[in-house]
């Protein structure tokens, strides 16, 4: 799962790259963008029409950090998948307290049940450290709305995963860990070599 991990991410870097390079330029024109707001207040369609050639001047794009996400996603159904229904992977253990990667990682009992489960599941709460960091480091908008909605998605994001990933396999909540964590080193590094 590790090693079918870092595939994905090797092979969705330069893609990772790009998004993240639109991003940092997005917030490079965000003192554009509001003054392009302020001059075409009456008249959305002009103002849409002038983000939309600022964006392509810049080769800035609203949409990029969504990208690498979404092209995860078959991964990520298709590991829920096999975990789910191979034989092979029943009973595999990997380290410490799991000891079935095809079952929630049950690491401690509990007297009372969270989500469904009467264990405490580790690995979605580790899951989350990583993601809210990343949130954390995503470059500030200057637009106070869009400031508060990343605010908002800060915690929201990762609650929607950890309710999402708490009774699944822990294999996929080990191959989520374990790409964020990839996330934030190749976010230092794309940060550190490509924009200087």
């Amino acid at each position: 799962i590790i090693l079918l991990t870092i595939v994905v991410r090797v092979c969705l870097f330069p893609v990772s790259r790009k998004s993240q390079i639109a991003m940092f330029r997005m917030q490079k024109l965000q003192p554009e963008l509001n003054l392009l707001k302020e001059r075409y207040k009456g008249d959305k369609q002009k103002q849409a029409a002038e983000q939309m050639r600022l964006f392509k001047e810049h080769k800035a794009s609203p949409f990029g950090g969504c990208l690498p996400l979404f092209l995860q996603i078959p991964v990520f159904i298709g590991l829920y998948t096999a975990l789910d229904t191979a034989i092979d992977l029943r009973q595999a253990p990997f380290a410490l307290w799991i000891h079935d990667l095809s079952q929630p990682d049950r690491a401690y009992p509990l007297p009372f049940t969270i989500l469904g489960q009467t264990h405490l599941n580790v690995l979605p709460i580790l899951m989350l450290i990583p993601m809210i960091v990343q949130t954390a480091l995503a470059p500030k908008p200057a637009d106070e709305m869009a400031a508060q909605q990343q605010k908002m998605m800060m915690w929201m994001m990762p609650g929607m995963f950890l309710f999402m990933c708490y009774s699944m396999p822990s294999g996929v909540s080990l191959y989520w860990l374990v790409s964020s964590l990839w996330g934030l080193a190749e976010y230092r590094i794309i940060k550190k070599v490509w924009l200087k």
